[in-house]
């Protein structure tokens, strides 16, 4: 009894120290997604990449650390598709590779990886549509009751929620 109740405590510290370890592992492939806008809100454009536009500059204004996304793909996590039209000079974001097509949009590849549904320390990730200038503009935001309101009331869209991520918790946009 005293050598199975010892294997049995054996292997559930060895299961903690797994469990611990995919935990840490995990955590490590968060990464910061940084959004930027284009002008008078001609575009907006997240990326994981800082150095893609930095602190901004050739028209783009750095806007700050949005939110985390995985930076490769975990259980039950989807990719967030980037595409680009070059017709419209503006970004979308979508978990639907299929949501949009050429000629009109280019795939620029994944983004990051986010959770089709609710996780615990996760938050909704809302998508506005506004059609300005030459074309659609899409911004994506968690939900804060003023700014939604000011979206509305400024002629946005609420499209829906496209999925979930852990929200920024410092140096935020």
């Amino acid at each position: 009894m005293k050598n199975a109740l010892s294997r049995l405590v054996r292997a559930l510290v060895l299961i903690a120290l797994v469990c611990a370890g995919s935990a840490r592992a995990h955590a490590q492939t968060l990464t910061p997604l940084y959004q930027y806008r284009y002008g008078d809100l001609q575009d907006f454009f997240i990326t994981t990449n800082f150095n893609e536009l930095g602190s901004g500059g050739g028209g783009w204004t750095y806007l700050g650390f949005l939110m985390y996304v995985d930076d490769s793909q975990a259980q039950g996590t989807v990719p967030l598709h980037r595409f680009y039209s070059p017709v419209n000079g503006t970004h979308f974001y979508s978990t639907d590779y299929n949501e949009v097509g050429a000629p009109v949009w280019t795939y620029e590849g994944v983004t990051g990886y986010i959770w089709p549904d609710q996780q615990s320390g996760t938050q909704p990730i809302r998508r506005w549509f506004k059609w300005v200038g030459n074309g659609p503009v899409h911004i994506y935001k968690f939900y804060n009751a003023a700014e939604d309101d000011y979206l509305a009331s400024t002629g946005w869209t609420f499209e829906g929620i496209i999925g979930y991520a852990p929200p920024c918790t410092r140096n935020c946009y």
